[in-house]
């Protein structure tokens, strides 16, 4: 293990893969959250299960739910995936903040997907890599 006194920054990159766009195998992080500036979105994040891009994290979330009412069927998804695999389904009036984080490290599959935007004053897009919701189903059951 190499200690931060002995760690020479001079050969380390920057660079970070990108995750390709695509489905894959996803465990449910703790740590979900309400977002501080708008009280009424979810933060989640995920980590990729298997393959090339095990442990990979993959940022998503749920926007309010009376400004995008299609969110609720979204996150609805969700739970259903995270349902099957946990065994755990949220009971009306759960908070849904605390049964992410009850439910941390059931198995989903998930669609990454890449967006790019342009922030203001910058010349360059910013690649934005993210969980489509509303392409989050159950890991089959294995055979």
């Amino acid at each position: 293990m190499t200690s931060w006194m002995e760690l020479d920054l001079a050969g380390i990159s920057t660079e970070m893969a990108t995750v390709p766009e695509g489905q894959y195998v996803m465990t449910l992080l703790p740590g979900a959250k309400y977002n501080q500036w708008s009280p009424n979105k979810l933060e989640v994040g995920a980590k990729i299960a298997e393959g090339e891009y095990a442990n990979r994290v993959v940022y998503f979330s749920y926007g309010d739910p009376e400004k995008v009412p299609t969110m609720a069927g979204a996150f609805k998804r969700l739970e259903i995936a995270l349902a099957k695999n946990s065994g755990v389904a949220i009971e009306t009036g759960d908070d849904p903040v605390a049964y992410l984080n009850s439910v941390a490290g059931a198995k989903f599959i998930g669609t990454v997907r890449h967006r790019t935007f342009v922030k203001q004053g910058e010349t360059e897009p910013t690649l934005a890599v993210d969980l489509n919701v509303f392409k989050v189903k159950a890991v089959p059951e294995a055979a």
